[in-house]
Parts: C-alpha cells; sequence; structure tokens
C-alpha cells in the first residue's frame, strides 16, 4: 500500500496531525524499516552482482548526484547517502518532520558509538536541528533554561533508540567495542578460578572485581 501511494504523482506527502507517542513509535518503526529495505535494495545494486542499471533494479529512480564525491567509500554508506538524499528529495513522500526524524534515526542505526567523533557528529546534527526550530526562543534563553533543553534533547533521542532497536535489524548496526572493564574480566575471572578451583562463581567474580582496581587498564 505504501509503495502504491509513494508512485502517485498526485501524492505530496503523508502527513498525520498530532500523533500521540504510540502511534509515532510505529510509524517510527515501519519508516526506519522501510527505509532499511531501501538501503539494502541500492547496496544490492552497487555491488556489481548484475548487469542491470541502478535505476532498473529500483521501483523509482535513486537519487545519485552525491555517490560520485564518495565513490571510494563502502557500498553501505553510498547506499545510506543514496536513501537521505531520497528523503530530502521527498522521493519518499515524507512529511518534513518525519523526514528530519527518519534521516536522525538511519544515522543512529548505523552509528558507531564506540567512535567518539562519529557520536559527536551525532548529537551536534540533532542539537543543530532544536537550534533552527527554537532559535528565537534560544537566545533569549538562560543557565537554567538551557540546560532543561539538554534534558529534553535527551528524552526526544529515546523513542529514536527504541524505535531503532525494535526494526528486525535489531540495535545499531556497527559493532560496539567492549569496555576495558570487560575485557579485564574476560581474561582474569578465567585466572581467578584456576587459581582458586573451589571458590563459587559468584565469589570468583567479587575477587576478580577487586582485582579490576588495581588494573592498570583502570
Amino acid at each position: 500500500m505504501k509503495g502504491d501511494f509513494i508512485a502517485r504523482k498526485e501524492v505530496y506527502d503523508f502527513g498525520v496531525e498530532d500523533p500521540n507517542d504510540d502511534f509515532q513509535m510505529l510509524r517510527d518503526i515501519c519508516d526506519v524499516e522501510f527505509l532499511l529495505q531501501e538501503v539494502e535494495k541500492i547496496k544490492k545494486s552497487l555491488s556489481g552482482s548484475n548487469n542491470l542499471s541502478l535505476e532498473e533494479l529500483l521501483d523509482r529512480p535513486v537519487v545519485t548526484s552525491n555517490l560520485g564525491s564518495i565513490a571510494d567509500d563502502s557500498d553501505t554508506k553510498r547506499a545510506i547517502a543514496a536513501v537521505i538524499e531520497n528523503i530530502k528529495n521527498g522521493v519518499y513522500k515524507l512529511s518534513k518532520i518525519q523526514s528530519i526524524r527518519c534521516i536522525e534515526m538511519l544515522n543512529l542505526k548505523f552509528l558507531n558509538r564506540s567512535n567518539k567523533q562519529q557520536y559527536k557528529e551525532y548529537r551536534l546534527l540533532v542539537k543543530r536541528r532544536l537550534f533552527q526550530r527554537n532559535e528565537e526562543i534560544l537566545s533569549g534563553m538562560d543557565e537554567n533554561e538551557m540546560k532543561q533543553l539538554k534534558n529534553r534533547m535527551g528524552k526526544e533521542a529515546a523513542p529514536k533508540r527504541s524505535a531503532v532497536k525494535k526494526t528486525k535489524s535489531g540495535e545499531d548496526s556497527a559493532p560496539r567495542k567492549p569496555s576495558p572493564y570487560n575485557l579485564f574480566m574476560k581474561t582474569e575471572l578465567p585466572k581467578v578460578k584456576a587459581d582458586n578451583p573451589t571458590l563459587a562463581h559468584k565469589e570468583a567474580f567479587k575477587l576478580a572485581a577487586s582485582n579490576w582496581k588495581n588494573s592498570p587498564d583502570n
């Protein structure tokens, strides 16, 4: 049904007036699922698995204007860039507000949170959007009001993370780097158990955790 409406020239966008939280969550999940399918479709077409042109492989032509500038990047990143470009150009008939949400969720989906620079860029993306939407109000805010805005940004990010988690492919695609503590415990716990074979697992875990305090990695 969605594909049918997208294909209709007389349809401008799918707008929902003042949706409640539950509906917005469902909408986010459905839109992200659809966009992830688009990413995979474009990614396969870029991999050179067949001789068809990119336009022939897609139900709708993809906007390819920005692909040349990142031609050396991975097919996944090129496909994401193409889908985001399509969102911006109204190919998927999303409303303006939903387009912004979907771009942020798509970025969140493929974000490597262990990469501090990537995570910083994502947070700045959200901050810029909030600032542009509330520029007049922000210019007159005091320090306390700015703190409240930061809290609001955190609350606004939570539903997006939840929607991303509930997509079929699950949490962020990029693997997370184990924390120093987890890496330490992975090797320390077996050592403690080997040195103290009579200790129960719980006691061995406590002893290994206490050794973390004196670890040079802490």
